[in-house]
C-alpha cells in the first residue's frame, strides 16, 4: 500500500515539473549598427550633415538594463560660418570665414533600459553621453585655410526605440543628439 502511495505521490510531483513552462533564456549581448537622420537639425542650423553612421555593442545586466559602448562618424559643412572681429596684437581684425568643413568621431558608453521584452519586439530608452573630437577645416574670405582640432561635448538621448526580431533584429529610435532626431537600427543578439 505503501509502494502504491508513494508512486501516486512521485507521479503527481513529476506530472507538476515538467507541466512547468521554461522561462525563455534571454539572449545576453548585441551588435547594433545605425543611421541617423538630421534633417530637422539641418533646417535649424543651416549645417549641411550627412548622416551620423554608428555602431553600438550593449551587454545586459538583467532582463531591463543594458550597457555597451558606441562608436560614431559624422561630417558636416558650413557656408558664411563667421562675421566678425578679433581682437589681436592691440587691434580689432575683421575676419569672414566662408567655410568650415567638419569630420566628428566619437566613442562613448552608452546605457539602455528595455521596458519591454516580447519573444521578437522590445522598446526602450536610452542615454549615451561622452566628447567627441572634431577634425577641421576653415576657409578665410583672405583665402588662408586653417586645420585644426577640438573636443565637443556628445548627448544622444533615446525617448523612444523600438525593434523587432529575435536574433537578427531591425528597428527605429526617436531622440535627439548628435546622432540626430530619428535613428534606423540593424543589429544581432548573440
Amino acid at each position: 500500500m505503501n509502494r502504491y502511495i508513494l508512486l501516486v505521490l512521485l507521479s503527481v510531483v513529476y506530472l507538476g515539473v515538467s507541466a512547468q513552462e521554461a522561462e525563455p533564456t534571454l539572449l545576453q549581448r548585441e551588435l547594433q549598427i545605425e543611421i541617423g537622420e538630421s534633417a530637422i537639425i539641418q533646417y535649424i542650423s543651416g549645417e549641411n550633415n550627412s548622416p551620423t553612421i554608428s555602431t553600438t555593442y550593449n551587454r545586459r545586466i538583467n532582463k531591463k538594463w543594458w550597457y555597451g559602448v558606441s562608436a560614431a562618424y559624422s561630417h558636416d559643412s558650413r557656408n558664411r560660418v563667421y562675421t566678425g572681429t578679433l581682437y589681436k596684437e592691440n587691434t580689432y581684425k575683421a575676419i569672414d570665414i566662408l567655410r568650415s568643413n567638419n569630420d566628428v568621431f566619437s566613442i562613448i558608453p552608452a546605457i539602455k533600459f528595455s521596458y519591454y521584452n516580447g519573444e521578437s519586439l522590445q522598446m526602450y530608452s536610452g542615454l549615451q553621453a561622452g566628447f567627441s573630437l572634431v577634425c577641421g577645416k576653415n576657409l578665410y574670405a583672405d583665402g588662408r585655410t586653417v586645420s585644426g582640432s577640438t573636443m565637443n561635448f556628445f548627448l544622444q538621448l533615446t525617448a523612444f526605440g523600438i525593434n523587432y526580431g529575435k536574433d537578427f533584429y531591425i528597428g527605429a529610435e526617436a531622440g535627439l543628439g548628435f546622432k540626430g532626431v530619428l535613428n534606423f537600427v540593424a543589429g544581432y543578439r548573440f
